[in-house]
């Protein structure tokens, strides 16, 4: 299961790595954009985790040994083509409903996407 879970975590990477690499500049996202920048610059830099440690995190919430929100913020097609197992969804760009579910403020939740922009 961890081979296949590192290999799936690998296989996003590339395709982010062509996504970025073919993307062009859409003016009708210009403000997406911006707005995504803000919002990582509130996310502290002790909050950001890498792909190892998330996976001890996955890891942990599946044994039930760890109470977190595990949150995929890709699009609805990104999600259905391929999602980590336990995983909820929230629709990209639709991230402003995780405070409507989550009540509690001390909640721990892990929010990623395929391209770092969006989570």
């Amino acid at each position: 299961m961890k081979k296949i879970f590192v290999l799936a975590i690998a296989v996003i990477f590339v395709f982010s790595a062509a996504g970025l690499a073919f993307a062009g500049d859409n003016p009708l996202k210009a403000n997406e954009k911006k707005f995504n920048s803000a919002m990582a610059k509130l996310v502290p830099k002790d909050h950001v985790i890498n792909a190892q440690q998330f996976h001890k995190v996955w890891e942990e919430v599946l044994a039930g040994k760890r109470k977190a929100y595990l949150i995929d913020v890709r699009t609805d097609t990104e999600f259905e083509a391929f999602h980590i197992e336990g995983t909820s969804h929230v629709m990209a760009g639709h991230w402003y409903v995780i405070p409507k579910k989550i009540k509690d403020p001390n909640a721990e939740i892990y929010v990623w996407c395929r391209t770092h922009h969006r989570a």
